[in-house]
């Protein structure tokens, strides 16, 4: 029987090679995909994220727009709230002056202690007396504190007062403390200085001028135009404004009683002594604002009239002065009023006017 010839079997090996490559092909159709989804997502994702998330937030948030980014969130992260910058005090403002007050001074013995300070300033309440002059420096040069000035070493009294506390006593019971220096009139203070520099001297010689003859008490005087004095008095204002003063009376801010063409003041580059003292009072007017002190002058009547020669010639107003005491003679004359008159033209641009008897004094007497 014939059989029906199916043919010669081929064997095709190709096929298997090819299939090989087909694979091959596609595995690597399928790594560059990869890479190609891969770069766009690096690039592109971070994008989409923040489209994402800010859509996500502001629908949450009805709308309201928020920061996101990776930048955004990082300063979110890391800044440091700002500090708030602290409101400054406000500067106090100085109490105005009750003018319907009296003025007392007062005994250093009646400040020896604690009681005995709020006992005084009890009584002088009751009188109706709102201001204290303590005396912390007189007309003979004495001091009656610790004073740290270097020209104060020979001056200090051998009985001081324990001023800080008084000051903190009179100011508990309502007492106004004021505390009364003399100046230029000096006579201790020239001894002490080593330099001789700051006094005044007699003509052309080294020799101390006096006030009167030696045999007689004659005293010496600080110099107005002297640098050294002037910084001495400077720092002994400083240092009973640091005792708790606020009001401080400046008594013998003037050249000397009975000043006469023996004087010698040094070289005053042509300053003229009523310019002097205008220049020296304008300085000590100025530190004492910065401190929020009120300074006071003092001038006896004859003075306060302007033409003496304690002034220069001048009257308060053409020195400046803004806060004036003017001391009275003991007796109240027709002719006393009518000084007080010329006394109040010619410091008409003081700020305050008292004017002292004894050891009272009043702003309207």
């Amino acid at each position: 029987m014939s059989k029906k010839n199916l043919g010669r079997v081929k064997r095709y090996r190709s096929s298997f090679y090819r299939s090989r490559r087909f694979w091959l092909r596609r595995f690597l159709s399928g790594a560059v995909a990869l890479a190609v989804i891969f770069a766009l997502g690096w690039f592109i994702g971070p994008a989409v994220i923040n489209f994402g998330t800010h859509t996500w937030y502001s629908l949450k948030d009805g709308g309201r727009e928020e920061p996101v980014g990776p930048d955004t969130a990082s300063s979110i992260v890391t800044s440091q709230p700002e500090e708030a910058t602290p409101t400054p005090e406000p500067t106090p403002t100085p109490e105005p002056m009750d003018t319907s007050a009296g003025w007392s001074y007062v005994t250093l013995s009646a400040l020896g202690s604690e009681d005995a300070a709020r006992a005084t300033a009890q009584d002088l309440a009751a009188q109706g007396v709102k201001y204290a002059v303590v005396t912390l420096k007189d007309s003979q040069g004495y001091i009656y504190y610790p004073s740290a000035q270097e020209l104060a070493s020979g001056s200090v009294a051998a009985t001081t007062l324990d001023a800080a506390t008084a000051v903190r006593v009179l100011k508990e019971e309502g007492i106004v403390p004021v505390a009364n220096l003399y100046m230029y009139q000096d006579p201790v203070a020239p001894y002490t200085d080593t330099s001789r520099t700051a006094a005044v001297h007699y003509q052309d010689t080294d020799y101390f001028w006096l006030d009167a003859a030696a045999e007689n008490g004659g005293k010496p005087w600080l110099n107005p135009y002297s640098d050294l004095a002037f910084q001495y008095l400077s720092g002994l204002i400083q240092e009973v404004e640091d005792l708790g003063f606020e009001q401080i009376l400046l008594s013998g801010v003037q050249f000397p009683n009975g000043a006469t063409s023996s004087c010698n003041y040094g070289d005053t580059a042509g300053v003229s002594q009523a310019d002097q003292l205008a220049a020296v009072i304008d300085r000590w007017q100025q530190d004492a604002e910065e401190a929020e002190v009120t300074l006071w002058f003092e001038y006896s009547l004859a003075m306060a009239q302007g033409g003496s020669v304690q002034l220069g010639g001048a009257t308060p107003d053409a020195l400046g002065v803004q806060n004036l005491m003017v001391s009275l003679p003991e007796e109240q004359t027709e002719e006393t009023a009518a000084q007080q008159e010329t006394a109040r033209t010619n410091s008409a641009s003081a700020q305050y006017r008292v004017w002292r008897s004894g050891s009272t004094a009043s702003f309207n007497s």
